[in-house]
């Protein structure tokens, strides 16, 4: 069964080298679409055939998962169903945009290029983490301190706030969210200058970085420096710097053990030393270190999930009909008018699959689909990914005018391929207005001099000329 299901995934992973390589065909930025692409390819195509080599996947015991979704074997026949669909999902999506992208001019054609001002990534830079910092510091002294606040579990320290504030709080906290993305899509876009040696100065790239891992600590979310490392990872690909993308390979290992050990010591970060010695303690027991980091890393407990969805969801438990997708627009109606509004889908599924823990969980985005709409998923997944096409070429056609908004976009996609929808629409809707309230992307980036420097056969950016540096150095 294994030898199938691996020569099946050779199929889809032939297919998005193919569509990944027409999406960038003629681009020399990077675009959403891409970041819808690459959430697929690494949040479930990549665990997929990691759960596939292995034969499927147990969950230690020291991870305290309560629930049977677990475990994984995929040498069980009661798992070809889901496999297919997820197969046919893929493949239908591929096969969708192979459609409209091989439609376009098949000779190369020289897109606009676009150099950054660096004074105006600065404001943006300053301006987002200023509005952060002040949100953790009224978070901090809300819930009692520095200390209280790390003394909490990361994933229930707010749930206090929220029972006092209710929807002010929640949309307060949507707001700072949407303030991180906007700062890691413009950290993005100044490491993309440096890479194209269009700028040389690094002191406020630093501070930008150091905001994304200040976040990671003060949230426990470490999606944000994924984000920003899958926008790069794909900006050296479109520039051909293969030494470039060689050394991330193999810088590669070393961040997926911190990564691993991140989403296991974050709880306990009020004793962090304490955390790291049960986090050593538990890693000594395993026999899998290897699998269960790549498990950590890419997140593959998701696709677990969602093959248990797949499996029960229209028999075991009733098909949602779109219940969950509505609170993109009914998260604004306090609970007290509308006190059967639907909650989260990652809640549904950790009361459904976990009722004992106070969690969430989440299973991709093509298990919400499932969930809510059943086998027209291998329909609605190739048809939400031509919406996200269209959407990805309208704000490039004016990238001039939406270069910030387009790099959000990215990650914002990349994170939807792996959560909820109505989360992230939510994040989408805030920073289209904080990014047109606080005029943003106003004189954010200029024409290039010389199209030809960027164009994406070119294999090597060269330097701009001396005279040509007020373009993006202010």
């Amino acid at each position: 069964m294994t030898i199938i299901y691996g020569m099946m995934m050779s199929v889809v992973i032939a297919l998005f080298v193919f569509v990944f390589k027409r999406a960038m065909h003629g681009q020399n930025m990077v675009t959403p679409l891409l970041g819808w692409l690459t959430g697929l390819s690494f949040f479930l195509i990549l665990p997929l055939c990691i759960l596939i080599l292995n034969g499927g996947y147990q969950m230690p015991v020291s991870y305290g998962v309560l629930g049977y979704w677990g475990d994984l074997d995929l040498s069980d026949p009661a798992y070809i169903f889901p496999f297919l669909l997820i197969w046919a999902s893929l493949a239908l999506t591929a096969f969708a945009l192979l459609a409209v992208l091989l439609k376009r001019h098949r000779s190369p054609r020289l897109a606009p290029c676009y150099t950054a001002s660096l004074p105006k990534l600065r404001i943006v830079i300053l301006v987002c983490s200023a509005i952060i910092l002040t949100n953790w510091i009224i978070t901090i002294v809300s819930v009692g301190g520095i200390q209280s606040y790390f003394l909490l579990h990361w994933y229930t320290r707010f749930d206090e706030l929220i029972n006092q504030w209710g929807g002010i709080f929640i949309l307060f906290q949507h707001t700072t969210g949407a303030l991180q993305i906007i700062l890691t899509a413009a950290t993005a876009l100044l490491i993309d200058a440096n890479l194209k040696r269009l700028t040389r100065k690094y002191g406020i790239l630093i501070f930008a970085l150091l905001m994304i891992v200040l976040n990671m600590i003060m949230t426990g979310n470490r999606i944000y420096i994924a984000l920003l490392a899958l926008y790069v990872g794909i900006s050296l690909l479109m520039q051909r710097r293969f030494r470039l993308i060689i050394f991330m390979m193999m810088v590669m290992p070393i961040l997926a053990l911190f990564f691993s050990a991140w989403a296991h010591v974050r709880s306990g970060m009020g004793d962090i030393s304490t955390a790291i010695e049960n986090y050593e303690y538990s890693r000594e027991g395993e026999s899998t270190k290897l699998i269960n980091t790549l498990v950590d890393v890419t997140e593959a407990s998701n696709v677990m999930l969602l093959f248990h969805i797949i499996r029960d969801f229209g028999s075991r438990y009733d098909l949602l009909y779109g219940e969950t997708y509505t609170r993109a627009f009914t998260f604004v109606i306090p609970r007290s008018i509308y006190p059967n509004r639907t909650q989260s889908f990652t809640v549904t599924t950790a009361e459904l699959y976990e009722p004992e823990a106070h969690t969430s969980l989440s299973s991709t985005a093509l298990g919400e689909m499932y969930a809510n709409f059943g086998v027209f998923t291998v329909i609605l997944l190739p048809l939400f990914t031509l919406a996200v096409l269209w959407t990805s070429n309208r704000v490039m056609s004016m990238f001039s005018r939406h270069a910030l908004l387009s790099a959000a976009l990215f990650m914002l996609f990349a994170w939807m391929s792996r959560s909820v929808f109505a989360a992230n629409f939510i994040a989408i809707i805030l920073c289209v207005i904080i990014i047109w309230g606080l005029r943003f992307e106003k004189d954010l980036v200029y024409p290039a001099a010389n199209n030809k420097l960027h164009h994406p056969n070119f294999r090597r950016t060269r330097k701009v000329r001396a005279s040509d540096r007020h373009l993006f150095s202010g």
